[in-house]
């Protein structure tokens, strides 16, 4: 395994992004290459990751030197991969994926989740009109410049080029791709936040404290009368199932090895001026109720008072079924 490190001038853009995000942990921009997208016939080729904490910026790089490394590759970044803030383009539908299966190939435990990760993508289709949302056509939208001229598919004949001659110069373009791809998630980052922060805000990670864990928002679903929420631990706990005559569901459980705390209740919906607001009925005979979404999108500062009712209710009424 080839690996590179060093440290990185903090910018303007590095600097908008730790004061604008406001997270409480390291920020990690990733990107990798494989040899394709099949997950069980594809080799890992690299991983290039940007740490970004307290205005100091890091860049790591894990190269699949002899096309057997991955193992390798994947335990030097476990830690990196590891932060409760990752940002990456496209990654929840390709990067995390593909990651986690390897990890689980290699029998290793799997440091990230999608609940974990801000797909850049996601947000530039909701906030940019555009014809294309490839990378480069969004780079090439916004003004973002780059060296490398390689596409995906090059850096896979690069690779094989590389494996076939040992010719360094190979390797050297498929880093600085994937350098490049990187650091340019550092960049869309800070454009996407300074025009389009609302958006953000919305697909970023948010984590609440309930009782001796951590909770990562994942999603809200409206259904009817009743509001579907859904959050990741950040550890497993007991798999438990309440519920209560007025609709009031909370269980948690695994969706393969990943734990999963969803909350059930009920809502009232009301229009109030061309917003439809869900509001949540909490204990009985209590005078106030509590916004739960905004346009079918979550009201996250009104989550900790959900979870601190759905205690109260859980301690009046037990009707607990254990798994």
């Amino acid at each position: 395994m080839m690996t590179t490190q060093k440290s990185l001038q903090p910018s303007k853009e590095s600097h908008f992004i730790a004061r604008h995000l406001e997270v409480d942990s390291p920020i990690v921009f990733f990107d990798i290459e494989t040899t394709g997208f099949h997950r069980d016939y594809s080799k890992l080729v690299s991983i290039s990751l940007i740490e970004l904490h307290q205005d100091q910026l890091n860049y790591y790089y894990f190269f699949n030197e002899t096309g057997k490394d991955e193992k390798d590759i994947l335990t030097a970044a476990h830690s990196l991969l590891s932060s409760k803030y990752l940002i990456s383009f496209n990654g929840d539908a390709f990067d995390v994926p593909y990651l986690m299966h390897k990890y689980a190939k290699h029998g290793l435990t799997a440091p990230l989740t999608v609940a974990r990760n801000l797909d850049l993508m996601k947000v530039a289709k909701a906030s940019l009109h555009l014809d294309s949302y490839k990378l480069k056509s969004i780079e090439t939208a916004l003004g973002i410049l780059r060296t490398d001229t390689l596409s995906g598919l090059d850096c896979i004949d690069a690779y094989n080029n590389f494996l076939e001659t040992g010719d360094r110069s190979y390797a050297d373009k498929i880093e600085l791709h994937n350098e490049e791809d990187t650091l340019n998630l550092l960049e869309l980052t800070y454009r996407l936040l300074e025009h389009h922060s609302g958006v953000v805000e919305l697909y970023k990670p948010h984590y609440f404290e309930w009782r001796n864990m951590e909770l990562n928002l994942i999603s809200l679903k409206l259904q009817g009368d009743f509001a579907i929420i859904t959050f990741e631990p950040d550890h497993n706990t007991e798999e438990m199932h309440w519920y209560d005559d007025r609709g009031h569901i909370f269980k948690t459980h695994l969706t393969g090895t990943v734990p999963r705390l969803e909350v059930t209740l009920p809502v009232e919906h009301h229009n109030v001026d061309g917003f439809d607001l869900s509001i949540g009925l909490y204990l009985e005979g209590q005078s106030r109720m509590r916004v739960i979404s905004v346009d079918g999108h979550p009201l996250y500062e009104n989550m900790p008072n959900l979870l601190r009712h759905m205690d109260q209710l859980m301690g009046a009424k037990q009707k607990v079924v254990f798994g």
